[in-house]
């Protein structure tokens, strides 16, 4: 397939080489063949209204692509951020972010169904990694559940560690793949809906694996590429809301070998609000199979 002339036109000014970067072969395969899952302009993306300017460039008409990896099925999107990119879109994302309670209490909630879910897999966690932990929010329910609990974060995003960083946790600010760890290992890591951010994910996770102690737990939750609810709305003319531009990745189970994958989220979906929602809900209970997320486990 062919690069759109307005992705060629944003080619040639310096937002490209600065802020993004082609994706030439699949991260996972290495497969060149690819084929159009889905496509969006800033312009479509209403909740990213403080990015459709960088540098006094309008991006209103730049645009993303989703492709599919004919071979192993990844989705992924190009152009995509680069370094610069990503610390640029994720500081103005957190200079955005509003205190929200009813957003910090349905987290909360999952958090100790998560919890609960690695109790009943080991006994013996004591010393937490959450990766990509933001301002502590995962943190904050290990602290209210267990205060023996040994507690640390990983946070690239300078403020949002400095939050973490002064309620009382051990907080890394610098990316995993340059953690030493020294002689820490843990017996919990977990990336609470961090993995699909991410540049190169495959390599994140096998670094992950190396930081777990004898028996330890690596958990994640990514979107997946084959979810009914893109299904359902491409099936009524609409573009899969499932897609969006912090989301790199979209993954399906083989890409995870040795790993337990289950369909869907651990905790409890929350009672959907809206109508479109409610029929997304009930499709998904028909096809389990095709959630719109996934969860992995790997065992040390």
């Amino acid at each position: 397939m062919g690069t759109p002339k307005s992705l060629e036109e944003y080619g040639k000014i310096k937002l490209m080489n600065k802020y993004l970067e082609r994706v030439e072969a699949c991260p996972f395969c290495s497969s060149k063949k690819f084929k159009l899952a889905e496509s969006y302009s800033f312009s479509e993306i209403k909740d990213w209204a403080t990015l459709k300017t960088l540098e006094g460039m309008d991006l209103t008409a730049a645009q993303f692509l989703f492709m599919r990896c004919i071979a192993c099925k990844l989705e992924f999107m190009t152009p995509r951020w680069n370094e610069e990119g990503m610390k640029t879109f994720y500081k103005l994302w957190y200079e955005n972010q509003r205190e929200d309670s009813y957003i910090y209490r349905t987290e909360n909630k999952r958090h100790k169904e998560l919890l609960n879910y690695f109790h009943s897999l080991s006994g013996n966690i004591n010393r937490i990694l959450d990766v990509g932990c933001g301002v502590g929010a995962f943190l904050d329910t290990c602290n209210e559940t267990r205060k023996d609990w040994h507690l640390f974060g990983i946070e690239m995003e300078q403020s949002a560690a400095l939050v973490a960083t002064s309620k009382g946790y051990t907080i890394f600010n610098q990316d995993i793949m340059e953690f030493t760890g020294k002689e820490e290992k843990f017996d919990l890591i977990t990336f609470n809906s961090v993995i699909e951010h991410l540049r190169e994910p495959f390599k994140v996770v096998e670094k992950a694996r190396t930081l777990l102690n004898h028996g330890g737990i690596l958990y994640f939750n990514v979107p997946f590429a084959g979810s009914i609810t893109s299904a359902f709305q491409h099936l009524i003319g609409k573009k899969a809301t499932d897609y969006i531009l912090e989301h790199v990745f979209y993954f399906r189970p083989n890409h995870f070998p040795g790993s337990t994958v289950l369909m869907g989220n651990i905790w409890k979906a929350e009672k959907p609000i809206y109508r479109l929602a409610k029929i997304q809900r009930g499709l998904e209970m028909v096809f389990p199979n095709l959630k719109s997320n996934i969860s992995v486990i790997y065992r040390s």
